[in-house]
């Protein structure tokens, strides 16, 4: 795993980011050089903000990446998002963080004031937009896969936006979807640079040239009907790439030119999968229930002590393994095909999907991470093992690593195990909110305050509006609802869970309690 960024303010106290959050993604052997979309992008230099919008897999990220590492030395920042950066204060501390990588001093009275407010403020965006300025002349700041963030701070970013100092810096950032940053509006004023889908696809020269960097070389009329069936996607046209490659076979090059939409997964797995070594195909298989791939995890998993050169050939093969590391000793699999290859193993043996799933979670608790030990035993439909071995492991492992995994599948859980159970359902919601997906965590904490049994004599609850237990929620006191601490308001159920702190207290309770927010705190 890539060496952590440490954050050290407010509620991400102890929280580190991956190095690779700030760092291009690799670009692969083949890459097709496209000066004409670098020249775009350089034209969006003075405009208040670029866009570069194209659905997956339509090589967003390795233009932007290639475009990086053209320009000139120190004048770059990057921040790739995930699900985790649906939580605002984490986003921002990313922000704020990449552009050190070329000016150390960046955002250090943002940081504190992020810290101080826990939560974005007019006065962090207008510190940002301050340092934005100072950024050496040229400078441009990447922020990919914005999608996963979106939804939680569009409206602080069109505030930024709005102060963002263009003549300065330039913002360019890279969605599957239009961001919510009131774009009409750049758009008329003239200060939007935007790519989309139809300038992201291949051209049929540039269709041509991803070909023969696989060794594919194909007649102009088969060029141009398979140019035209992909409509340019990069992701197909890699496919049909890795399909076409040391054949001549007419039939094979006809079934090639069929990869369209809906069609592609069937593609992938007969033109692409198929046409592998069987221990290769059946190692991509068998690893597609990991989201990080390494030697030694994927040894476990398949039982096969070659697994390293296995990886290595996969990436040799260009074969959508992506590396997370400058070392190349983690990897993962292209989202797309990694979907494509999980649906296969599902649909071919299910049986084995489960063992793999199983042998995935006895590696992480074997290595003392539960979490994603759970998930794997959750896959694996062992819901009762699962948060068995969560239970009190949900904090603690979050303080020791606070790399967050996706949220739990609770599709998998029969809901009257949790209900039957309030101390698994605040598992299951605790881990929801430290995993990023605050919706569902609230959810299940207004499940167990509506489950758990009042037992006045039993529990006491009161605190302030800010954080969510760890134990479960309290009845209310004798004589009265629980309250706000300081305000002297009840504390509603309804409230938003991740802005409630309630502390617990009993006769037979340790000294001191576990919250969400802030750690450890004293009962």
């Amino acid at each position: 795993m890539a060496e952590g960024v440490t954050v050290e303010q407010g509620a991400l106290r102890g929280a580190r980011f991956a190095q690779a959050k700030f760092r291009p993604t690799t670009l692969p052997g083949t890459l097709v050089t496209r000066p004409v979309l670098h020249d775009r992008l350089n034209a969006g230099a003075g405009h208040r903000l670029t866009v570069v919008v194209g659905s997956a897999g339509a090589g967003k990220s390795v233009l932007l990446s290639s475009w990086a590492a053209a320009r000139p030395p120190g004048t770059t920042s990057w921040l790739s998002c995930d699900r985790a950066d649906a939580s605002p204060v984490r986003f921002w501390a990313g922000f704020i963080k990449a552009p050190q990588v070329v000016a150390p001093w960046f955002g250090a009275d943002a940081a504190d004031l992020l810290a101080m407010d826990d939560a974005m403020s007019a006065d962090v965006t207008a510190s940002i937009a301050n340092d934005a300025a100072r950024l050496p002349a040229g400078s441009a700041l990447i922020v990919d896969d914005f999608h996963t963030a979106a939804a939680a701070v569009g409206r602080d970013m069109t505030d930024l936006v709005e102060r963002w100092p263009a003549g300065a810096a330039q913002l360019v950032l890279a969605s599957r979807s239009d961001p919510p940053l009131r774009l009409h509006r750049l758009r008329i004023s003239g200060e939007l640079c935007e790519l989309r889908d139809r300038d992201l696809s291949f051209s049929l020269a540039e269709s041509r040239d991803l070909l023969a960097g696989f060794g594919v070389q194909v007649g102009d009329g088969e060029l141009g009907l398979l140019h035209q069936r992909s409509e340019g996607w990069a992701a197909a046209m890699q496919m049909a790439a890795l399909s076409l490659r040391g054949t001549a076979d007419p039939a094979r090059i006809a079934r090639a030119l069929e990869v369209r939409g809906p069609a592609i997964a069937e593609f992938f797995v007969y033109e692409v999968l198929e046409q592998q070594p069987p221990q290769v195909a059946q190692f991509m298989l068998d690893t597609s229930i990991l989201g990080e791939l390494t030697a030694d995890t994927c040894a476990a998993v398949t039982g096969r002590p070659d697994a390293a050169a296995l990886l290595r050939a996969i990436g040799t093969a260009h074969l959508f393994l992506v590396a997370l590391d400058d070392e190349q000793t983690s990897f993962r699999y292209h989202h797309l095909v990694r979907q494509l290859l999980r649906a296969e193993l599902h649909a071919r043996d299910r049986a084995r999907e489960q063992e793999l799933q199983l042998r995935a979670a006895e590696w992480f608790q074997a290595v003392g991470d539960a979490r994603r030990a759970a998930r794997h035993l959750l896959a694996a439909r062992r819901a009762d093992r699962a948060l068995a071995l969560l239970g009190d492991r949900v904090v603690p492992d979050f303080l020791a690593d606070p790399a967050m995994p996706p949220p739990l599948d609770v599709s998998t859980i029969d809901a009257s195990v949790l209900t039957e159970a309030p101390d698994r359902l605040l598992t299951v919601a605790a881990d929801l909110l430290l995993s990023g997906d605050t919706r569902r965590g609230g959810q299940y904490l207004d499940l167990l305050e509506r489950v758990q049994p009042a037992d006045p004599a039993r529990v006491e609850a009161r605190g302030p509006v800010d954080g969510v237990p760890v134990r479960p929620p309290c009845a209310e006191r004798p004589g009265g609802p629980s309250r706000e601490r300081g305000s002297g308001g009840p504390v509603h159920p309804g409230a938003d869970p991740a802005h409630r702190r309630v502390e617990c207290r009993r006769a037979d309770d340790p000294p001191d309690c576990l919250y969400l927010a802030g750690g450890l705190s004293s009962g």
